[in-house]
């Protein structure tokens, strides 16, 4: 009878920890399916993590409810009100996002690439680049850029690393090895168009560059970096973006201007130098608050004609159902 009774609950045992540890492989695919779909989303930036939630929560659940409104008074589903739903919230989201990055890329094309960067970054990089002197004026822009991150490099990672003190011994040569990595990624291919996943990719890369910089000097992974106690700070992401942006625009036209000043016979000293590079990030400045204005402006105005949009006719489809062919509404 004891045995009995031990094989008995041995088989109970056994069984519940079959079901536990299917119940708990089940809840890790759940788990491991949650968090690739999460990463997915995430890939796709705040934009696409909009779309999705905007999806998932007002469009989906405002578009069946207007299909269902007034669904036993009509005999059949609003079809007008569920479209109406549907092209209001399908323009409305979105446009949210696609009217200011419009904005953003025109301003881009016609006012120049620096108008795409953060207003004190874009002052960082202009007093990065006058630091490096009058003689820069007539050197090529593929050198002018080397020196440019070198310098980006010197004052947002090597000034903070030997102020705070965290090198361990040999951290000269090791500084010199990031500094080298720095410049090379920065300055590679500056100027070409790279496609979505070479970029994406480009992007990793440099992120990893100041991770690994961080843990060496500054105690700590992460992808941001700051000068000045933190009165310019960036992530590792829009230091690569801003500083290409700014070597693909600003020094480029001020090289050209320099040609042009020394053209006309005009003799360029530092003060010229300095001068010519404040009066373009001006013009950037400039555009950016323009870029500003006119994007909330045009948002706004798209956004006040978005009913003449989805409105399929002048009548309420709330009203379907509730009215009778007199004219009254039913009891």
């Amino acid at each position: 009878m004891k045995v009995n009774n031990l094989y008995t609950n041995n088989v109970a045992v056994s069984r519940r920890a079959t079901t536990k540890t299917t119940f708990n492989g089940f809840l890790t695919k759940v788990g491991s399916l949650n968090k690739g779909v999460m990463e997915y989303i995430e890939k796709g930036g705040f934009f696409a993590e909009f779309c999705i939630m905007d999806m998932c929560g007002m469009v989906l659940p405002r578009v069946y409810q207007g299909f269902n409104r007034n669904k036993e008074e009509l005999g059949h589903l609003n079809y007008q009100a569920g479209m109406e739903e549907f092209l209001r919230e399908f323009i409305t989201g979105p446009s949210m996002f696609l009217i200011p990055i419009a904005a953003v890329v025109l301003a881009g094309r016609m006012l120049g690439k620096g108008t795409q960067i953060n207003s004190k970054l874009l002052t960082q990089f202009s007093e990065s680049f006058k630091n490096l002197g009058v003689k820069f004026a007539s050197k090529e822009n593929a050198h002018t850029n080397k020196f440019f991150a070198s310098k980006l490099f010197d004052q947002f990672v090597a000034v903070p690393a030997k102020i705070g003190k965290k090198a361990s011994s040999g951290a000269v040569s090791k500084l010199d090895k990031f500094r080298t990595d720095f410049v090379n990624q920065l300055t590679s291919n500056v100027g070409k168009k790279m496609k979505g996943k070479e970029k994406a990719a480009a992007i990793n890369k440099f992120e990893d560059l100041i991770a690994n910089i961080n843990a060496s000097y500054f105690g700590s992974k992460d992808y941001s970096l700051a000068l000045g106690n933190g009165k310019v700070s960036t992530t590792a992401k829009n230091l690569f973006l801003d500083a290409r942006k700014y070597m693909e625009d600003v020094i480029p036209s001020a090289k050209l201007t320099f040609e042009d000043l020394a053209s006309k016979g005009n003799k360029l000293t530092n003060t010229v130098f300095e001068n010519t590079i404040d009066a373009i990030t001006k013009v950037r400045e400039n555009g950016r608050k323009l870029l500003c204005i006119g994007g909330s402006a045009a948002l706004a105005g798209f956004l006040s004609i978005i009913p003449k949009i989805y409105q399929l006719s002048k009548k309420n489809p709330a009203l379907n159902g509730l009215e009778n062919t007199e004219g009254g509404k039913k009891c």
